[in-house]
């Protein structure tokens, strides 16, 4: 846990770093030629460190050597490339020469996840959570994309009858490398069983016992499981005549939401 507390705090860096930047989408720095949109391009340089483009970068800016620059096409470019999640943020210059604009398109690219630790009570819960996370080595990974990935996975366990589960994520930047040490916390808890059916608010007239649908002491309390006892009470309260009847809430009480 000493590790991961260290990594947590990398988090928090990481997170200063990458946030700082993200919305940063369009800079141009331009001289009168490109105001007035009639320079041509004459040149296109695409800066990204390390990175190689897999894709036409100046095809999606727009960007066309003998052509001027389409601004609006270059700000939905960008839009284009940040959707797809590979860079913090982008910036475009041009400067302007005697023959026209040479263009300098600069891409800030996230960190790729280099090493990635599970930390599960099973082999059974590792594949689980690996399947959820959609996130692999070699990904373009940031805080936001990683946090998001952990929320749902915390919400998939919670749906399989787990009301108390934690799901802790952590990341460390390896600065040097520009790669990324992912680190994924998982306590599924203890899982809710059914333990007996209180049914409250209901009109005059409608008694509980007779609303009370058969339930199976020690079900699983998944999500599917509760919908289920859910749509037998409507059910039964339209049966006496009520049409509209709603359960309007479901309370789980006890220990690990042991009883409904």
């Amino acid at each position: 846990m000493g590790e991961l507390s260290a990594i947590s705090s990398q988090l928090s860096a990481l997170q200063r770093r990458l946030w700082s930047t993200v919305l940063v989408v369009l800079i141009v720095m331009v001289g009168s030629p490109l105001l007035a949109q009639e320079a041509p391009v004459v040149a296109v340089e695409i800066q990204a460190g390390d990175w190689a483009p897999n894709r036409d970068i100046e095809g999606i800016l727009g960007l066309e050597i003998g052509k001027p620059i389409d601004r609006r096409h270059v700000r939905q470019g960008i839009q284009v490339l940040m959707a797809a999640g590979e860079f913090s943020w982008i910036r475009c210059r041009a400067r302007s020469g005697a023959d026209g604009l040479s263009v300098t398109v600069e891409l800030d690219v996230h960190p790729r996840l280099a090493v990635l630790d599970i930390d599960v009570p099973s082999a059974l819960w590792e594949f689980r959570v690996k399947r959820w996370l959609d996130i692999e080595i070699g990904d373009p990974v940031n805080p936001g994309r990683f946090e998001v990935a952990a929320r749902r996975i915390r919400r998939r366990i919670e749906r399989r009858g787990y009301p108390d589960v934690t799901v802790d994520p952590y990341l460390s930047l390896d600065r040097g490398g520009h790669k990324v040490i992912a680190t994924l916390e998982v306590r599924p808890g203890s899982r809710a069983m059914l333990a007996g059916l209180k049914i409250e608010g209901l009109s005059e007239g409608l008694d509980q016992e007779t609303l009370m649908p058969d339930i199976k002491v020690g079900r699983k309390l998944t999500e599917t499981a509760v919908d289920d006892l859910r749509e037998k009470i409507e059910r039964r309260i339209r049966l006496a005549g009520y049409w509209e009847a709603k359960v309007v809430g479901v309370e789980r009480t006890g220990p690990a939401g042991a009883s409904v």
